[in-house]
């Protein structure tokens, strides 16, 4: 019941900040100080992979500072836009690309699972376990923030 009460709080928050439900959901609500309150677990998975030595419950100094003054923080390969609700700040991220949130093997594993392969297919095509594939499988419907093998491929489809 866990993704009931994940899906539950995102609910409360987007209709607390009138927020649309998007295909994106890279999303956080930072308080006036820079520290998180909520955040999506892609959100969290995409800090780190943008920040490899981030932990906490502050941002990186780079786009902390970016929040306090309220600016959209651009790098390289990630995008995040800042808009103040009151005393919290809404953040939503996103990348040049979905499958930069991914590790090589991650998106071949992503690719053939939303093509339609099975788990068994998958690892005998790659010299793997099948729970190893699906281990691999349930690290992108984290990271990316889906629930299901359509939403998957929507979003490896759009790369959105």
């Amino acid at each position: 019941m866990p993704h009931l009460v994940e899906t539950h709080r995102a609910a409360r928050l987007r209709h607390f900040l009138k927020v649309p439900t998007a295909h994106n959901r890279v999303w956080a609500l930072l308080d006036e100080r820079g520290y998180l309150r909520e955040a999506s677990p892609s959100f969290i998975a995409y800090l780190g992979a943008n920040w490899p030595g981030w932990s906490g419950s502050g941002l990186p100094e780079p786009l902390a500072t970016s929040v306090k003054i309220g600016r959209a923080f651009k790098a390289p390969t990630s995008h995040f836009e800042v808009k103040p609700y009151g005393q919290f700040y809404y953040i939503q991220g996103r990348s040049d690309g979905v499958l930069e949130l991914l590790s090589k093997r991650e998106r071949e594993i992503a690719s053939r699972y939303a093509r339609g392969e099975t788990y068994s297919a998958i690892a005998s095509g790659l010299s793997l376990s099948s729970s190893t594939v699906r281990n691999h499988i349930a690290h992108c419907f984290r990271k990316l923030g889906v629930n299901n093998k359509v939403e998957l491929a929507r979003r490896l489809e759009s790369k959105a």
